[in-house]
């Protein structure tokens, strides 16, 4: 089955398209990234044209412009995007911090083991978000 999944934000775009055999692993056949200068629309429209994403069976969005998409496209948050692909990640293991830094804001992801046996989670995750510019946090860092 071929999916797709395209992140809408504030200063650039990425896009993504993937195969998921019957035994659920994940394939990627494809990544992209690029700064949409004010036409994150327009280069959703390329892309999808591009690589024939109205054949795939599932479009996921995210992002601050991910709003301008309608169904059948998923509306997805960011921090539930990124947990997932922590989580089909095999040489991500333990404990992990991920910081992400936009044109729109900045969040953290903190993932640490959980429990894994007699049905608890692998791993417990925490999300905190502030929607501050980060222009020039780059510079800061």
């Amino acid at each position: 089955m071929r999916i797709a999944g395209c992140d809408l934000g504030k200063a650039s775009v990425g896009f993504v398209t993937a195969t998921v055999g019957e035994d659920g692993n994940v394939e990627v056949e494809g990544v992209g990234y690029k700064l949409h200068e004010g036409d994150p629309l327009g280069l959703f429209q390329q892309w999808y044209r591009d690589n024939d994403i109205a054949a795939c069976a599932a479009l996921a969005a995210t992002g601050i412009y991910a709003d301008e998409l309608r169904s059948p496209v998923l509306m997805l948050p960011e921090d539930s995007c990124q947990e997932a692909a922590l989580e089909i990640s095999p040489d991500l293991e333990d404990a992990l911090n991920l910081v992400s830094i936009g044109a729109r804001g900045y969040g953290a992801l903190s993932r640490r083991p959980g429990t894994g046996n007699g049905g608890g989670a692998k791993y417990h995750y925490q999300y905190l978000e502030n929607d501050k510019c980060s222009s020039g946090t780059g510079e800061n860092i």
